[in-house]
């Protein structure tokens, strides 16, 4: 959940942390073909990833400008996440990767 709580919004819980595989689905995606972040050049790819061992938990990330695959996202490509700098500042945000079919 996000931002992150002491309880579930819920049952009322308590939360923890757990460290996830990194692997996840596409769920959506969008082009974005406008300059409004310093640092990517356009087009680039928004995904929103569904986690593939938490159904229904998903992040949104940008699709990493080094993809292998070189193509648009497609809804159901497994995806490997990161988080990585960004170009032209100090922040970090969520980066998926493309991967090739039957590639763990």
């Amino acid at each position: 959940m996000h931002p992150p709580l002491e309880r579930c919004r819920r049952c009322g819980g308590e939360t923890s942390f757990e460290e996830v595989s990194r692997i996840g689905r596409v769920h959506s995606w969008i082009r974005v073909d406008r300059a409004s972040v310093p640092g990517f050049e356009v087009p680039y790819y928004i995904v929103i990833v569904e986690l593939v061992e938490q159904p229904g938990v998903r992040i949104a990330c940008v699709v990493g400008d080094d993809d292998p695959l070189g193509r648009e996202p497609v809804i159901g490509d497994e995806v490997r996440l990161s988080v990585d700098q960004l170009p032209g500042g100090d922040f970090s945000a969520p980066t998926a990767q493309l991967q090739e079919v039957g590639n763990e």
